[in-house]
């Protein structure tokens, strides 16, 4: 995560301003600078996520043309496959029937 800066002196005199007494004020401003440490998520660790989501959507999309054009390779073999086979049939019977009809 991407560090920022928080400034501690002028977000306890702002509450203090407001009518927070000190000793609340830095209470206040400890907890929510530790809380901000935590995990939150800056503009830039947001902009980097989405160029690397991006990326891998990109990467899939490749994937699923690649996976598109050998399932089309895949039934062309099998139609020059069936053609074949059909036709190997239509000679059989043919020459059966050539067969049954000399006799």
């Amino acid at each position: 995560m991407a560090l920022f800066a928080f400034n501690t002196h002028k977000a306890v005199k702002m509450l203090t301003k407001a009518g927070a007494d000190e000793a609340l004020a830095e209470a206040m401003v400890t907890t929510f600078g530790e809380v901000l440490g935590e995990d939150i998520a800056t503009k830039d660790d947001l902009k980097h996520l989405e160029q690397r989501l991006g990326a891998r959507m990109d990467g899939m999309e490749q994937n699923m043309i690649n996976m598109e054009q050998r399932m089309m390779q895949n039934m062309v073999n099998i139609e020059q496959r069936m053609t074949i086979r059909l036709g190997g049939m239509i000679a059989l019977g043919i020459g059966v029937l050539a067969v049954v009809d000399t006799l």
